[in-house]
Order: structure tokens, then C-alpha cells, then sequence
């Protein structure tokens, strides 16, 4: 079984949601080519990797579709924080730089 469920992200402060995510869930009721039975969520594309076209990134087993839903907005938080921050250390350090070359 497979299906596409969007995630709405939200702020603990807010009731909106600031961005909605679309993931792949994937259900395998029996062990199959080295995965355990279970729920996963498939991810197109990981930082850092280039996949071949078509190729997705799979993530799991989890014992019910909510947590791998649970589990994959999870996922996509802490990919965006790191990601947030390699880009604000970048900025800093661009801007230590650039103080360096004034002096």
C-alpha cells in the first residue's frame, strides 16, 4: 500500500500552519528485498546525495501510518535546522571575512 499525506507544520506559538509538506507513505505488510514490514515515509532527494531519477530515500519501519507521518515532519524540522544553520554560519563567517579584508 502507498499514499501521498501532506504535513502541516506548525509553530508551538501558532495555530496556522507556516508551511505544508507532501510526503510518501509507504505500508510493506510483509518483509521484502532486506525491509522489515512496516510503515515508511520516502523522501525524493537527501542533502548532499544525488539521486538517480526516480530514485527516493525511505525511511522507517514504523508500526502505524501516523507515526510515520509523525516521524517524517520530524525529519523534515530537523533537516531545515541544519540546513538554516550551515547557511547562518556561512553568513557569519562571510561577514567575519569581509571585515578581515577592510582592516
Amino acid at each position: 500500500m502507498s499514499e501521498t499525506a501532506t504535513i502541516d507544520m506548525i509553530a508551538e506559538d501558532d495555530s496556522e500552519p507556516f508551511a505544508a509538506v507532501t510526503v510518501q507513505v509507504v505500508e510493506f505488510e510483509h518483509a521484502r528485498d532486506g525491509l522489515c514490514s512496516g510503515f515508511y515515509f520516502a523522501i525524493p532527494q537527501a542533502e548532499g546525495i544525488d539521486p538517480l531519477p526516480g530514485e527516493v530515500f525511505i525511511h522507517g519501519p514504523f508500526n502505524t501510518r501516523e507515526e510515520a507521518l509523525r516521524e517524517a515532519g520530524a525529519f523534515i524540522l530537523e533537516a531545515a535546522s541544519i540546513r538554516a544553520e550551515a547557511l547562518t554560519k556561512d553568513e557569519l563567517l562571510d561577514e567575519i571575512t569581509r571585515e578581515v579584508e577592510k582592516a
